[in-house]
């Protein structure tokens, strides 16, 4: 027992002098050389405007400063240093993160085994090598940190270290093999660490063998495209757990391995590496330890093997994005783990039964199915059938999303049977009914429920009562009836959408007391007065009611869209409605408001729609209006607004569309509507009391494409300058739409406000808002106009309806008005116009509307073309000197038509003859249009093969694109907080603004959407090379940030969109940039200087904004630039000299429709590659240079694609294929992929004169030449009989004189020629190519030229002239049978050898490949004619 007490007795001293000593260190605080070492290591550092080391302080003990770990124990030394910035996900964490230098001090701390510096900022510094002297480190990560320079070998000689994270770097270089030293190394991240991954990362993965420890490898987004067997080496880690190598342009994959050494692989993640091209490995299905598996976008091919039910431990699967093909295996039945699972892009089709039946563990009778799976979505695919009640016993699921498919059926309780932790139900657009009972109680809560264009019933879901959780509803248009229960606004919703239903009765009063942010009832039967609304409103649209009562006094100043038109709504506007705090869009229109507009309109205000038309508004335009500068839609329209425009108004210079039609304004037009309105589209003052002159600065509205001042009281003429409106020129059309509301955390369908105008269109009043962006109109009918109607609005081309009735114009109706080939209607009457109706008015192939009556018209009316279908009479009535069909005056020579039976029966004798003629020729084309290319011409037979294949592909594209339209999502707000670096979602209807973006991307392709708002105002700058936002609907300015991407930026494409503000003037970092787009925008401003420092520039094209000034000499070092255009805008001063001196690649040159002015300069002929010029539509003079006949782009035949082949950082290729809108053969068309091919030369609407330099005559390869419009004399050059290429020649409205050369016959590709209104003289030139050009309109207006196609006999021709009308008596129904017959026998021939290729695969295939190029031409045809149908039938 005394030795027992002794023993406890020397325990007890023991421990009391070891606490002791504890409490002596720790009074004493750290050692003081540490603590030194430290203080030195932070004045080298800056942390942060927050002061992250603020703890740091001299007077405190070191072990308790922020990320000091200690050895409390014994001997006080630093063990840790984590310093990691724990805010990197937060859009602030610059301010808590480390920069500078760091100090060797460091090397004090000489107990040091973990060191953490990650999420910091050091830009771009080496790891110090001193680093790799901590002999006891066993943790070390710098990632995030932007350090750069080369990893250090010495790295490899931390013998102790466990974990080593190196990823999110800026390394350049390799992986030092050395690396594979680390033998106790467990965790190896070197994802993304590279700055440049074009190139090979390592040079082998030999190193990697040697990790015998290593558990964790991560070697994702480098390259290692040399590590030919990467797999071998791998299989070597037997303790191997996860391994991710996506991204890491792995050159293949084996399909077999003898021995799969790393069985205990739980994780694999070989996404992206699209390299691999090959069937499914077969060692995949041996990892039978896997939980995640992820294959995505490898280009896997051939079918998905059975064994995949080997994988019975797996949790995740990815394989979408694959060519995988044939049904899912049964065997994924056995993976009863699953809890998500990823078939994306792998068009997935038939019975949803079928699919998800194959998820479960048994599906038979459903008595089991897998239990674990938590997440199922099977949206956007094209699946059928009805769902299976078996889904009910899914007891784990949380999400279930089986939107936008094809699924049809009944979905009923027994669905839900067991779904208790159902969080998120979507089914919206599919065609199915929702059956439960009345009385149902749901076994779950949800937050999301979106049953959208479902059916749920004649009643609102009483089962929805019980949902205490639900956030979002969307019941949108699934023909609820009825009035809505009480209880539902006592729920805790935020959206609720029951919009297109046929709900009535009352809004509650007690609705200001719900939490809902976003509330959509338009299109419903709603009535009574509109209650108070709740403080945290955004969106309220009831549009389209019965709602009636005055507006509430008091508004929720959150309510960003409040959209109420078309209900019974009275009294006057509140004046809170100017308190609003940020209000977008406020469309009260078609009510019955009455009293004055607010007065209290407030400045900075980013209020961009008003829409009070069609009340009982009245008084003035408060000048307060004029703050508004964000506004781009004012309506006023139908109400009883009077007095002059407020000159206030002028400063809203973002309006788009502005109506004040049908009010009583009055006084002149201001000319500041024209002067500082610029980016007006839409101008309609019809119907108020307008007078004075028209301003003819309303020219400068070059956007403008709707003007209509009639019905006012308007005197003078017709401005000159509205032949300028380049809206009504251009063919390029951009849908107007305001978008704008994105609700953080919540799926919110994106808010989109159209553009609508009341428009008199072919006499007729009608709605236009979907088409509206499609429309050109000029209406100027019904005020006191008079002179004469000037010729240049001729040049308004594009324009559909032209409406100058009732007016006083005198003179002739102007050649040149029928130059507007668009034309859809025109309207002249009663006016007192005179002379004859020009016979170009023929040309008008559009025209179905026409109204000439009541003026002095004399002579014969055309016929001909598109006239010979307007035989109404009334069109001439009131035009008592006009004669000829469709009126009942003959002219003094008309005469009867000819007996065409008698024709028919003179030639019937040699019919039979004609016939057989035309079977021989049909067939030898026909034959030998195949096989001669196929016999004679390689090249061309490597072509001709190429030829259907692609066109097929182009099909299939065609129709994959339209697919994917079906499918409507927004990108979600998380997307920043994504690992992903590459995002391509192009041709997609994608909607909403543009979310923060994750800061690793690279790649992002968003192009061909709908998404709106304004760019971030931070993007992502430290990797991404290619940006491209084109076609989409995103507005505001360019941010500042743009120019704040790193050098290996290449390709920034925002066209198409409705950006504006001027153009930032930042350049100077961004010398890498090679493709810049930013045309069809509202971009105004000039080229600020600092473009010129981007001199690796191959492509700008700031087409079709408004941009004014002349060009920065600045443009001259952009010494790459391979295609510029800055058409369409309002350039001025003169062409510079050095585009030619300076710019030697250039090979696409457009600069039309501009201002530019002076002589063409001779030195753009040192532009040897150059084969686009396009100066058309300035105010050039002067005589053309006789040096343009050295363009050598335009005199050789060898031509190759232009396409614009990259790699990334990352071993990531892509194309840029250049494009253009060009005008050829009278018809402005997008030009791409045949691009490569054009060569052409438009000098057209210019002020040239001098003659036509023979010099040109050497531009044999010249397609298309458009010299029209201008003031050139002389004779044509017999030289121009050498540029056998040309396809189209405009030498039109010149002064031209002299004979046509005979030369002119020899240009056997000539299929477009117009010499028309020069002094040409003599017989027109016959044989070859001209005599399939006979449309005498080639020739009008050169009183002196004669012979055929015109109607004007040369000398000594009357005997030819009986001849041919002999032979055309004798033979009219000869020729038919002669063309019957080339039918017949092309059809003969062609298939003669087509069936051999349509039989023989290798033949087959080759010749498949051919159609590409032909399918591009023809694709251009059609999409041109198709907007013009859209234009005419709306």
């Amino acid at each position: 027992m005394a030795t027992n007490h002794h023993l406890l007795l020397l325990v007890h001293l023991i421990l009391m002098l070891s606490v002791i000593a504890i409490q002596t260190l720790a009074a004493y605080g750290c050692i003081e050389v540490e603590r030194e070492a430290l203080l030195t290591f932070k004045a080298g550092i800056s942390d942060g405007i927050r002061h992250s080391l603020s703890s740091w302080d001299e007077g405190q003990d070191c072990c308790r400063w922020r990320g000091v770990v200690c050895d409390n124990t014994t001997t006080r030394n630093i063990l840790e240093l984590n310093l990691r910035n724990p805010y990197q996900d937060s859009d602030n964490w610059t301010d808590y993160a480390l920069s500078g230098e760091i100090n060797p001090s460091l090397l004090a701390l000489n107990h040091l085994t973990r060191l953490d510096l990650s999420n910091n900022n050091f830009s771009g510094i080496s790891i110090p090598e001193f680093i790799a002297s901590f002999n006891n480190l066993t943790y070390l990560n710098l990632s995030n940190s932007e350090f750069g320079g080369k990893i250090p070998h010495q790295l490899g000689n931390l013998s102790k270290l466990r974990s080593l994270d190196l990823s999110w770097s800026y390394f350049i270089g390799i992986v030092p093999p050395q690396l594979g030293n680390l033998s106790r190394l467990r965790y190896l991240s070197l994802n993304w660490a590279f700055n440049d991954t074009s190139t090979p990362n390592t040079d082998n993965l030999e190193w990697i063998s040697q990790l015998a420890s290593l558990k964790y490898l991560d070697m994702g987004k480098i390259n290692i495209t040399n590590a030919v067997n990467w797999l071998h080496i791998v299989n070597k880690l037997q303790s191997i757990r996860v391994l991710l190598m996506s991204s890491s342009s792995l050159p293949s994959i084996p399909n077999h391995l003898s021995y799969v050494n790393f069985m205990g692989l739980t994780t694999l993640d070989l996404s992206n590496n699209w390299q691999f091209n090959t069937t499914l490995s077969s060692w995949l299905w041996n990892l039978t330890n896997l939980s995640y598996l992820n294959l995505e976008y490898c280009l896997f091919r051939g079918k998905i093997p059975d064994a995949l039910g080997n994988l019975t431990s797996l949790i995740y699967l990815n394989l979408g994005d694959n060519n995988l093909e044939g049904p899912l295996p049964r065997s994924i039945g056995q993976l009863c783990n699953l809890r998500s699972i990823d078939l994306s892009y792998l068009g997935i089709g038939g019975d949803i039964r079928e699919l998800v039946g194959m998820l479960g563990c048994k599906w038979n009778d459903m008595e089991e199915i897998i239990l674990s799976v938590k997440h199922l979505d099977l949206r956007n695919n094209s699946l059928v059938g009805s769902v299976p009640h078996g889904i009910g016993n899914l007891q784990n699921l949380n999400f279930l999303d089986l939107s936008s498919n094809s699924l049809r059926g009944v979905i009923s309780e027994a669905h839900f049977a067991n779904l208790t932790k159902l969080n998120d139900f979507l089914l919206s657009s599919n065609s199915l009914i929702i059956s439960v009972g009345h009385n149902w109680i749901p076994p779950f809560q949800l937050t999301t429920l979106a049953l959208g264009s479902c059916q749920v019933g004649s009643q609102f879901p009483a089962w929805l009562r019980w949902q205490r959780q639900i956030n979002e509803v969307d019941v949108r248009n699934t023909s609820i009836t009825g009035t809505l229960p009480h209880w539902l606004w006592s729920l805790p919703l935020k959206l609720l959408d029951l919009s297109y239903n046929n709900i009535t009765g009352r809004l509650p009063v007690y609705l200001k007391s719900t939490n809902i942010v976003s509330l959509d009832l338009k299109f419903n039967n709603l009535e009574g007065l509109l209650p108070p609304l709740p403080d945290g409103l955004k969106l309220l649209d009831l549009s389209n009611n019965f709602l009636c009562g005055p507006l509430p006094k008091l508004l929720p100043t959150s309510i960003l869209y409040l959209l109420l038109s078309n209900n019974l709504i009275n009294g006057s506007i509140p004046s809170s409605i100017c308190e609003l705090a940020s209000p977008e869009a406020l469309d009260l229109s078609g009510n019955n408001l009455s009293g004055e507009l607010p007065q209290c309109w407030q400045q900075g205000s980013g209020l961009e729609i008003i829409n009070f038309s069609n009340n009982n508004i009245t008084g003035e335009i408060p000048p307060s209006v004029g703050s508004l500068t964000s506004l781009l839609s004012l309506d006023l329209s139908n109400n009883n607004f009077y007095g002059e425009l407020p000159s206030e108004l002028q400063y809203c210079k973002n309006l788009v569309l502005l109506d004040l039609g049908n009010n009583k304004f009055s006084g002149d037009i201001p000319i500041w509507i024209g002067e500082n309105l610029l980016n007006l589209r839409y101008l309609q003052l019809r119907s108020n009391m307008f007078d004075g002159n028209i301003p003819p600065q309303l020219a400068q509205l070059t956007a403008l494409q709707v003007l209509d001042l009639s019905y006012n009281k308007l005197l003078g003429s017709i401005p000159r300058s509205f032949g300028n409106f380049t809206g009504m020129i251009s063919s390029s059309v951009r849908n107007e739409k305001h978008n704008g509301i994105y609700l953080p955390g919540y799926d919110v369908d994106i808010f989109t406000y159209k553009d609508k105008l009341f428009l008199v269109m072919q006499g007729k009043e009608s709605t236009y808002s979907e088409i509206l962006y499609l429309v050109r109109t000029m209406d100027l009918s019904r005020n006191n106009l008079s002179g004469v109607i000037p010729e240049e609005i001729g040049a308004l081309r594009q324009l559909n309806n032209l409406n100058l009735s009732r007016n006083h114009l005198i003179g002739r109706i102007p050649e040149k008005i029928f130059d507007i080939s668009s034309l859809e209607y025109l309207d002249l009457s009663s006016n007192e116009l005179s002379g004859a109706i020009p016979q170009s008015i023929s040309k008008l192939t559009f025209l179905d509307h026409l109204n000439l009556s009541y003026n002095n018209l004399s002579g014969r009316i055309p016929s001909g073309s598109q006239l010979d279908t307007l035989n109404d009479p009334s069109i001439y009535i009131g035009n008592a000197y006009l004669c000829g069909p469709p009126t009942s005056k003959n002219c003094s020579e008309d005469s009867a038509a000819p007996n065409s039976m008698s024709n028919y029966a003179n030639g019937s004798e040699t019919s039979i003859w004609w016939s057989y003629l035309g079977m021989g020729v049909g067939f030898v084309v026909g034959f030998w249009g195949v096989y001669a290319v196929l016999l004679f011409h390689t090249t061309w037979r490597c072509v001709y093969f190429r030829m259907i294949d692609n066109f097929f592909d182009n099909i299939y594209i065609t129709v994959a694109v339209s697919m994917n339209r079906l499918k409507n999502r927004r990108l979600p707000a998380y997307l920043k907080s994504t690992n992903i670096i590459l995002l391509d979602l192009k041709f997609n209807n994608l909607e909403g603004p543009l979310p923060p973006l994750t800061g690793g991307l690279i790649f992002l392709d968003l192009s061909s959407n709908s998404i709106s708002g304004p760019l971030p105002e931070f993007l992502p700058t430290s990797r991404l090379y290619y940006l491209s936002l084109s076609n989409n609907l995103i507005s505001g300015s360019i941010p500042s940030s743009i120019c704040e991407l790193a050098n290996d930026m290449w390709a920034l494409d925002l066209s198409r969109n409705n950006l504006s503000g001027e153009f930032p003037q930042c350049w100077q970092h961004c010398s890498g940039l090679k493709i810049m787009d930013f045309s069809n925008n509202n971009i105004t401003g000039e080229i600020p200087p600092s473009v010129g420092s981007l001199t690796s520039l191959q492509i700008l094209d700031l087409s079709n904004n408004n941009f004014y000034g002349e060009l920065s000499s600045e443009l001259q070092h952009c010494k790459n630039l391979f295609l510029l255009d800055l058409s369409n805008n309002n350039f001025s001063g003169k062409i510079p000299i050095w585009i030619g001196e300076k710019l030697p690649n250039l090979k696409y040159l457009q600069l039309r429709s501009n201002m530019f002015d002076g002589n063409i300069p001779p030195q753009l002929a040192q532009l040897a590659a150059l084969q686009v010029l396009d100066l058309s539509y300035n105010k050039l003079s002067g005589s053309i240079p006789c040096s343009f006949g050295n363009f050598t782009g335009m005199m050789i035949s060898s031509v190759w694609k232009d396409n614009k082949d990259f790699t990334g950082m990352d071993g990531i290729k892509f194309i840029y294929r250049d494009s253009l809108f060009l005008v050829m053969q009278g018809k402005e068309s997008k030009y791409s992929e045949i691009l490569y091919l054009v060569k052409t030369i438009d000098l057209s609407r210019n002020n040239l004169s001098g003659v036509i330099p023979e010099e040109i005559g050497a531009l044999w390869q010249l397609e298309n030449l458009n010299l029209a419009g201008n003031h050139l004399v002389g004779i044509i050059p017999e030289k121009m009989g050498n540029m056998l290429s040309l396809e189209s020649l405009d030498l039109s409205s010149n002064k031209l004189s002299g004979a046509i050369p005979q030369s002119i016959s020899k240009l056997t590709f000539l299929d477009h020629l117009n010499l028309s209104y020069n002094n040409l003289s003599g017989r027109i030139p016959s044989g070859s190519q001209l005599d399939k050009l006979d449309d005498p309109s080639i020739y009008i207006g050169n009183a002196y030229l004669c012979g055929p196609p015109t109607s004007k006999n040369c000398p000594g021709d009357t005997a030819a002239h009986n001849r041919t009308s002999n032979y055309a008596n004798g033979s009219e129904t000869s020729m038919w049978w002669l063309y019957l017959g080339m039918g017949v026998g092309f059809v003969v021939g062609f298939w003669g050898v087509y069936a051999v290729l349509l039989f023989h695969g290798t033949w087959m295939n080759a010749y498949f490949r051919m159609i590409d190029d032909f399918f591009d031409n023809v694709y251009v045809t059609v999409a041109v004619s198709m907007n013009r149908l859209i234009n005419k039938y709306g």
